[in-house]
């Protein structure tokens, strides 16, 4: 019988795999027969760990969080943390703009703006996003009571220009890409810190 490293090690093998099926061929591609057969398992093994495709998909969109978060958080720690953090978000999205749609825009079982019900990696990502924004430029410290709305303004924005690229919407280009989250941070820089 496997042990409980063993079930760790499986979940974690067909979230990679489901990952990589997602990333090149779509959601719809992904089934948990696939997800099997690529990891040379049973439909019963991966059922085992994730009840449903529904499930897996969650359970691939948090492991995305936190990839996200990871990297926000590495970006958080630059000279200029806003527009390192802008970058990295931006970056991400196009780097890995199948996983990001899951994330983002997709339908998913997890727990978006719930407090304590949301998942910690989605949490960790919004408080990279938030500490970005919360010291300015010049020292000085955005005021608390609007810090949440300007934080979820910037990242709505960057949303945006995210998904409007990635479906060709926009110009095409990376001078034209860095030149618009630079705007996205130039603009959230002339918000006043307090009202």
């Amino acid at each position: 019988m496997r042990g409980r490293g063993g079930d760790a090690v499986d979940r974690a093998r067909f979230l990679a795999v489901s990952r990589e099926i997602l990333e090149s061929e779509g959601t719809n591609a992904l089934t948990m027969r696939r997800v099997a057969e690529a990891v040379g398992r049973t439909q019963p093994a991966v059922y085992a760990r994730f009840a449903d495709k529904d499930e897996l998909l969650a359970a691939i969109a948090i492991d995305g969080f936190e990839a996200l978060a990871q990297r926000l958080e590495r970006a958080a720690k630059r000279p200029d943390p806003i527009a390192a953090v802008a970058s990295a978000y931006v970056a991400f999205a196009g780097e890995h703009p199948r996983l990001y749609e899951l994330m983002f825009t997709d339908p998913i079982a997890v727990a978006f703006a719930k407090g304590e019900q949301t998942p910690p990696a989605l949490r960790r990502s919004f408080a990279a996003l938030l500490g970005a924004v919360r010291t300015r430029r010049d020292g000085r410290v955005l005021d608390p009571t609007r810090l949440e709305l300007v934080t979820e303004t910037f990242w709505a924005a960057l949303h945006g220009i995210a998904v409007l690229a990635e479906h060709g919407r926009l110009r095409p280009g990376a001078t034209l890409q860095r030149e618009r989250v630079r705007a996205i941070v130039d603009a959230l820089s002339a918000i006043p810190p307090s009202r």
